[in-house]
Parts: structure tokens; sequence; C-alpha cells
């Protein structure tokens, strides 16, 4: 997998604050503390705004991401229950093409990760209208943005 820049500094930060948490000294004691999983108190996971977990690490080795999605739980019905042959356009760009397939896909290969991109839905009712009692299959629905849902 060929990480864009951003990503890489993305990865480094978040490697670089986690190597932080066993740099300080002790304050009961003038050696250092001792590092290990066990003193990690807090974990910063970074996004970018608009870009799912799996669009910047769900191709990472172990992350479970798109690698371990089925169709059950990635395929995106319309409001008949049918679902989309692709996946509603995307409006207010013409950086995405009418004929998505219904299925995740990597934003990066059609909006650099350091451009702006459609934004989605955050309201409470949109939200569980898109769950779908679980379902999780009416993200692109009852979003502003349609199919960007699924990048």
């Amino acid at each position: 997998m060929k990480l864009s820049l951003l990503h890489c500094r993305i990865l480094l930060f978040g490697l670089f604050c986690l190597s932080c948490t066993g740099c300080k000294k002790s304050s009961t004691s003038s050696t250092p503390a001792t590092s290990s999983i066990n003193s990690i108190n807090h974990v910063v996971v970074i996004y970018l705004e608009n870009h799912s977990f799996d669009n910047l690490y769900g191709q990472f080795s172990g992350a479970h991401g798109i690698s371990d999605a089925t169709p059950a739980t990635t395929i995106q019905d319309s409001l008949t229950g049918v679902p989309y042959i692709h996946l509603p356009v995307i409006p207010g760009t013409d950086k995405f093409p009418a004929n998505l397939p219904n299925a995740p896909f990597n934003i990066d290969q059609y909006i650099p990760s350091d451009m702006p991109t459609p934004d989605l839905a955050h309201s409470y009712y949109q939200e569980q209208m898109q769950i779908n009692g679980g379902k999780m299959d009416m993200f692109a629905r009852y979003n502003y943005s349609k199919g960007m849902s699924q990048g």
C-alpha cells in the first residue's frame, strides 16, 4: 500500500506521541520511569475530517478494516430496500465518477488528502436512520454527500 505524505505525517506524529509516554521521569525518583504497555494511559487516534477509519488505516496489516468487511456490512440500500447498483452521485463536486460501485472506496484516488471533501451528515436523527437498526446500510441514502459516505 502506498501512503500519501499526509498519511505518513499523521502516522509519524501518532508514533511520536506514543513514544513520549515513557520519556518522563518518575516524580519520586531521579531515575527514568520504565516503559511498558501498562504505563500508557491514553491513545490518541488522528483522523482527517470526512475520512473514515477504513479510508485512513483500513488497509494496514492487522487493522481489521476493509479486508474484513462483508457485503452485509458495506452494501448500501435505497429506500425500497434494494441495493444500489452504483452509489448515489456525490453532489457539489465533479471529482468523483457518477458510477462508483456500491462498495467502500479510497477517497484519495479522487481528492488528495490535503484537499477539502464534501461534508457528511452529523445529525443525531440522520445517523439513526443511517444505522437502520444495526444494518448499517442507509449511509448513502441519508447523507448530504450521498455516495461519499463509503469513502
